[in-house]
């Protein structure tokens, strides 16, 4: 069908060319057209251009206003860790993810202050405490091949996360050491008193 419709135009070719619209077809279709070009006045164009001034000056102002706070946190970051002195883990994170600093320093906290709870639950299981230690050990020496990372990598932020979730790790970890020496000293409570009320 298109093929008879084309040879059609070939045929009649010379009609179809031949032929021109009048004068008043146009003069119709323009009366038709009712776009006006848009005029802009000088005052117009004065009154966008000083929207845009205020615009630019307002986002410029907030942008500063953002960038000051962060410096402020920053600053505050550092000196508390210059007053507190903090561990050398803790100021790496500090030194390459300021705003991760303060859970790292709850987190390292928490994870000395169990520590040294159950260095105490522990004495009289020398050797259980030697089992949580070997535990703790693999954790914190994988801590320390993310601290090693975190110097040389440029992507940091992903290491520091990752050493956060380590802490996390050895904190749960200790968390439920403590547990487990709470449940054998309250078991051995238990057993010591029925081998009193047995012997009476």
């Amino acid at each position: 069908m298109s093929n008879q419709l084309k040879s059609f135009f070939q045929r009649h070719k010379e009609k179809f060319d031949s032929e021109i619209p009048a004068a008043s077809v146009w003069e119709r279709i323009e009366k038709n057209i009712t776009v006006k070009p848009k005029v802009f006045t000088l005052k117009e164009v004065y009154r966008w251009s000083a929207a845009a001034a205020v615009l630019c000056i307002v986002l410029t102002s907030f942008y500063f206003l953002l960038l000051r706070k962060k410096e402020t946190q920053l600053r505050v970051v550092t000196t508390a860790s210059k007053e507190k002195k903090l561990p050398d883990e803790i100021q790496e994170i500090s030194t390459y993810a300021p705003e991760y600093a303060a859970e790292a320093q709850q987190i390292f906290y928490a994870i000395e202050a169990s520590r040294q709870e159950l260095q105490r639950e522990a004495k009289p299981e020398p050797g259980l405490h030697k089992e949580f230690a070997a535990d703790l050990k693999v954790l914190d020496s994988s801590y320390q091949q993310l601290k090693d990372q975190a110097a040389l990598s440029p992507n940091r932020d992903i290491i520091i996360k990752a050493m956060l979730d380590n802490l996390h790790l050895q904190a749960e970890l200790l968390a439920r050491q403590l547990v487990i020496m709470n449940n054998l000293k309250e078991t051995k409570t238990v057993n010591n008193e029925k081998n009193k009320n047995l012997s009476l």
